[in-house]
């Protein structure tokens, strides 16, 4: 197989990579490629290649690396290619082209058969080939825009097929495959509308009309305009039209994208609401969205340089090598998270690249950072090939680059070298981190490289879909994995985390929490540097009543890893005032533009606590209304009500207490859910404005041992 579309790559019949050390031989067998019946005159080949040679001089050049080829081929070339006095040709049925599968996909009208051809799409025509010869490049350019133009018609063909998310995602792509193209600013926008999501197109359509100011100084054009009218007219309605029972987020949101899950209480003792908001985070689900700002954007965290760690890629498709190649990402992008020196973005954010072409510096001003890391990663049998490199974002200059040739237990090792290259080429004027935090802070490695695969197919299990069935999966294959290496402690946080989601889902919630606290324990005491073992403990901690030893082991996992989000975000839920929530919630935010969904609990609860109204219904928008728990409905509406929308916060109120009968009343929500003093008056004080009822009745808090009542409830 002969993969054009993307960086080079050749595989042979066995189907292991062929590496090519010349540029000119992986340009000779694209040509041959993408010539008529795959053969071209040695003439011909040797003018393109060697365009700057005289005749002789350029024949001779091309017999040198015909030689060179065979050798590099490994005796295989009779399986690849044929040669004779005048041309050289390509075997026509032995070599598979990508890129006559792409385009014979593309030529059907079928979503399986679009589908297929966009599958097969790894990036631009030879995307690792650079020459400066002016025919070769002419020569890439002419290909490059070819496909380019062929890519982008595909996906606009396919966008209009599809539904929900999987319509907004592709369109997204089409937008990043083509930026100044209207047509597929169009397509996004349509797709918003379809799901409801209308302020997200007209939020769209400004940054569409701003990027296009920018780049071209002209307006959208007036198909454009016309869309975006009508856009904004589906939202007009009277004030005293009956709101229906799932509409979308109020539209006096102007923020991206969707969440779900439920919210959480401003400590993690506040009952089973805020169970499964700091649940979702400890199994932090990894979701892209759009980049978006706050009515009082948060400060960068101190110090630059940032660092964004792109998802390193695998060149094979094998699934227990594409698992490496992310578990090498997280690893990476933990251990840079160790330094206080700089800021490293979270893996939310840059996994929207993933295998994507990517302007490096495009990418550096969307999510400021100064420099960017991007490697791939190849197995074969018992051996790795990992390779890394630092780009300066601005000027797009590699920095520093490196290729590890190691055997597969040294895949640790490698990820730990890598790590701290980046380090030391983004710290100080001496080009040194600090001694004692990069010795100090380090996790310690899976010993057993098989007992840290299950962890990360036990991982990738738990991610799915959060299931309490893929839970408990998920702890079937930790159990393996720690019989294979009974002091890995990333498996005991991975397991303590299961019992934090299941005491969401199922009875028993204290014994399960008992049981998150036992492994929580065990971790910490096998890698006393381990910074999410100290954060699960904190929770179980927490859940269980201690509170303030929860909070000591929070702030251990925050010294050991000052730039961690995930972290941050347990820290905007848990810190014990207002004010450190929100600090917390800034940073946090700054670090993950792109923040995911299961983030939504906790941002929301900080920001509201915090009287940053405007904010906190920001986040709650990127969670559809259909998902939104009773916390979810009093933010909201308590938020609109405050910032004086009272209509709005009265349509809110409505749709809430008719989707939860007897949870929305001020006695049961705000009095009796266990929230603590500090915000009880704050809660109270937003549904009471909002216009949630009063009072309960005594079978709604039949549950709740000596309920407190309102004086006027008791008469």
């Amino acid at each position: 197989m002969l993969r054009l579309l993307g960086p080079f790559q050749l595989i042979d019949p066995q189907g292991h990579q062929i590496e090519f050390a010349s540029k000119k031989n992986r340009l000779l067998l694209a040509m041959l490629a993408c010539a008529p019946r795959r053969s071209m005159s040695r003439e011909a080949l040797a003018g393109l290649l060697w365009a700057e040679h005289g005749e002789e001089q350029a024949r001779n050049s091309l017999r040198q690396a015909l030689a060179v080829l065979r050798k590099e081929l490994g005796g295989q070339d009779a399986h690849f290619f044929a040669a004779t006095d005048a041309t050289i040709a390509l075997h026509p049925t032995l070599v598979r082209l990508d890129t006559d599968a792409f385009l014979s996909e593309l030529r059907g009208t079928t979503r399986p058969s679009l589908e297929a051809a966009l599958a097969l799409w790894r990036g631009p025509f030879l995307a690792d080939v650079r020459t400066s010869e002016p025919e070769l490049e002419d020569w890439l350019h002419l290909r490059r825009e070819s496909y380019q133009g062929k890519y982008v018609a595909g996906l606009d063909r396919l966008v209009p097929m599809l539904s929900g998310q999987a319509r907004i995602e592709m369109a997204q792509r089409l937008v990043q495959a083509d930026p100044l193209r209207e047509a597929s600013h169009r397509q996004l926008m349509e797709a918003y509308l379809a799901e409801a999501e209308r302020p997200l197109a007209l939020r769209h359509y400004d940054k569409l009309r701003k990027l296009l100011h920018d780049e071209l100084g002209v307006e959208p054009s007036p198909e454009t305009r016309a869309l975006r009218d009508r856009i904004a007219a589906t939202g007009k309605t009277t004030p005293s039209a009956p709101a229906p029972a799932a509409a979308p987020a109020p539209t006096v949101v102007s923020a991206p994208v969707d969440v779900a899950e439920p919210p959480s209480p401003r400590a993690a003792h506040r009952g089973r609401g805020a169970m499964a908001a700091i649940a979702l985070l400890l199994v932090a689900v990894a979701a892209a969205g759009a980049a978006w700002h706050f009515t009082r954007p948060p400060p960068a965290p101190a110090g630059p340089p940032a660092v964004a760690v792109l998802p390193f890629e695998s060149l094979s498709s094998d699934a227990a090598d594409l698992r490496l190649a992310e578990g090498l990402t997280l690893d990476t992008i933990a251990d840079l998270s160790r330094y206080s020196d700089f800021r490293v973005m979270a893996n939310d954010t840059t996994e929207a690249y993933k295998g994507k072409p990517v302007d490096i510096r495009a990418l550096g001003r969307d999510l400021k950072v100064s420099h960017v890391l991007k490697g791939t990663f190849e197995r074969d049998k018992d051996h790795i090939r990992v390779t890394a490199q630092l780009i300066d974002a601005e000027t797009g200059a590699a920095l520093w680059s490196d290729r590890y040739d190691r055997m597969i237990g040294e895949i640790f090792a490698v990820q730990g070298d890598v790590a701290d290259h980046i380090a030391n080429s983004l710290a100080g004027r001496e080009g040194k981190v600090s001694k004692s935090l990069a010795v100090g802070a380090r996790r310690k490695p899976p010993a057993d490289l098989g007992a840290y695969d299950l962890y990360l197919l036990a991982q990738e299990t738990m991610y799915s879909d959060l299931s309490p069935e893929h839970m408990r999966e998920a702890q079937n294959i930790l159990d393996q994995a720690i019989a294979k290496d009974a002091n890995f402690a990333r498996a005991y946080v991975r397991y303590a985390n299961t019992f934090a989601w299941l005491a969401t889902t199922e009875t028993g919630a204290a014994e399960l929490f008992q049981q998150m606290l036992r492994y929580a324990r065990k971790a910490v005491a096998l890698d006393p540097m381990d910074a999410d073992a100290h954060a699960a403990l904190g929770y179980a901690l927490t859940m269980t009543g201690d509170y303030e030893q929860g909070q000591v082991q929070l702030e251990e996992a925050l010294r050991l890893t000052p730039n961690a989000f995930d972290i941050l975000i347990f820290q905007s839920c848990l810190a014990p005032t207002p004010e450190k929530e929100m600090a917390a919630a800034d940073r946090a935010i700054a670090l993950n533009p792109a923040f995911p969904k299961w983030a939504v609990p906790c941002l929301r609860l900080a920001y509201v606590l915090s009287g940053r109204y405007a904010d906190a219904i920001k986040v709650q928008s990127r969670q559809p209304e259909a998902e939104w728990n009773t916390d979810g409905f009093v933010v909201v509406a308590g938020s609109l009500a405050t910032l004086g929308q009272k209509d709005e916060a009265a349509a809110v109120v409505k749709r809430g207490v008719a989707k939860f009968p007897g949870l929305l009343s001020i006695e049961r929500f705000a009095l009796n859910r266990g929230w603590p003093p500090d915000a009880i008056n704050t809660v109270e004080d937003l549904m009471r404005r909002a216009g949630f009822p009063a009072c309960a009745t005594s079978q709604e808090l039949s549950d709740t041992p000596n309920p407190v009542r309102l004086p006027e409830c008791t008469g």
